[in-house]
């Protein structure tokens, strides 16, 4: 497994972590091994997430969500109704 820092910059702030946690990790692309929220300065009803990633390597789509990472894109995960914008902290 690989560990990558990634965020999603705008994120309701009432997702719960647990929410994200499971969200990422049920999809088996990785476990998480740092979590930080950081509220907007001016707007609090979202929130920035930081994240410390331990990807599976083995996972199908593994080859494509790095590389769009690495050239600055994002990957988008639907959880619900929901879709999460993750992108590569630097």
């Amino acid at each position: 497994m690989c560990v990558n820092e990634i965020c999603i910059p705008k994120m309701d702030s009432q997702v719960s972590e647990k929410t994200i946690r499971v969200g990422i990790e049920n999809l088996k692309m990785g476990n998480i091994k740092r979590y930080t929220e950081i509220p907007w300065k001016h707007n609090s009803t979202v929130k920035r997430i930081l994240m410390s990633i331990d990807w599976n390597k083995s996972h199908s789509q593994y080859s494509n969500i790095q590389e769009r990472l690495s050239t600055g894109k994002n990957i988008k995960i639907v959880n619900n109704t929901d879709i999460w914008h993750i992108f590569k902290r630097e």
